[in-house]
């Protein structure tokens, strides 16, 4: 509903101090703490803010909502204590063939960042970012015979005893806007997380 309602109200929400539009990319992400896990490819997408903090002042403040941008990382070994539990049979059944687990956390993720944005479009920014985890998978894969074996382990959303609902940290980017009315935004962002997703903090 809220890409529908970009897609809709977009030109009216604009305005000589707020610009609004839509936003997309590639987001790679890694999980800290796991020697042996290995990124995760995913597609965000989402709307934007920069709203002018002062007139004729290169200043801005950028936020919005990601409102499809999964994280997570592939290649955790099986025996990783944060696993969710599967029962025995099936436990045994990966461990035989060297199966391991990824873990995707679908996440709402809103940035709030202060912008510096030069007169040749080329700009800079920092800030901190917030995630509601509104739902989590583990999945396990293990190769049998040239087939892939796959069980997603996926009990219930947000509070379910495992994972917490709120990832927070610290990001920032740069990019290159261009000037008119229908421009456009290109640019990198790193985004480094500072809570620990798991309830149970020795893990």
């Amino acid at each position: 509903s809220q890409v529908l309602l970009s897609l809709i109200f977009g030109d009216k929400l604009n305005s000589g101090k707020v610009e609004f539009g839509m936003n997309g990319g590639f987001n790679l992400s890694y999980l800290r703490g796991i020697a042996e896990s290995k990124a995760q490819n995913n597609w965000e997408l989402g709307f934007y803010f920069d709203i002018m903090l002062k007139e004729k002042t290169p200043w801005y403040l950028s936020t919005g909502v990601y409102i499809k941008s999964n994280v997570g990382g592939t290649n955790v070994p099986l025996d990783f204590p944060g696993n969710r539990q599967i029962n025995d049979s099936i436990y045994t059944g990966f461990k035989n063939f060297n199966g391991t687990v990824e873990k995707q956390f679908n996440t709402f993720y809103v940035p709030f960042n202060l912008r510096y944005l030069s007169k040749c479009g080329i700009f800079i920014e920092a800030g901190a970012q917030a995630g509601l985890v509104f739902k989590t998978h583990d999945i396990y894969t293990a190769e049998v015979n040239d087939y892939e074996l796959l069980y997603d382990a996926v009990k219930g959303v947000r509070n379910n005893g495992l994972y917490k609902w709120f990832d927070g940290g610290i990001d920032g980017g740069i990019g290159y806007k261009s000037k008119g009315s229908t421009g456009w935004k290109l640019g990198v962002w790193y985004y480094l997380g500072l809570t620990n997703i798991y309830k149970k903090d020795q893990i």
